[in-house]
C-alpha cells in the first residue's frame, strides 16, 4: 500500500474507511498513524500490521486512549505514511508528535 493519509477507523468525524475493510499492511513495514478524536489529533503512534487497532479496543498502553474506549467514544484512524522501515517511521513518528504536540503523546 503506496498511499498516504488514508482513513482507517471511524466516529465522531463520520468517516467512513475509504480503503479495503481488510487492510493489510506490507509484513515487514512500519507505518505512522494519528488517532483523532472529535477531529482533534491526539496520539501519534508508529506501528507495523494492525498496531492501529489498539486505538479502539481498550488494549492500548495508552491509558487517555482506553477510557475513551471505555467511554463508549470511538475513535479515528489516519495513517500520514506507509512502506517505511522501523527507522523511518521512528524519525516521522518524533518529528510529527514534536510538530503536532498531542494531548495523548505526553
Amino acid at each position: 500500500m503506496s498511499e498516504h493519509g488514508i482513513i482507517i477507523g471511524h466516529g465522531h468525524t463520520g468517516l467512513i474507511c475509504k480503503c479495503k475493510a481488510d487492510i493489510r499492511f506490507k509484513p515487514n513495514k512500519s507505518y505512522v498513524y494519528a488517532v483523532l478524536y472529535k477531529s482533534e489529533i491526539v496520539y501519534i503512534g508508529k506501528g507495523n500490521k494492525s498496531r492501529w487497532k489498539h486505538s479502539n479496543n481498550g488494549k492500548s498502553h495508552n491509558t487517555n486512549l482506553n477510557e475513551l474506549f471505555y467511554q463508549g467514544e470511538i475513535v479515528d484512524v489516519f495513517i500520514f505514511r506507509d512502506g517505511l522501515s522501523d527507522g523511518e517511521a521512528l524519525r516521522w513518528e518524533a518529528e510529527l508528535i514534536e510538530e503536532i504536540n498531542p494531548a495523548f503523546n505526553s
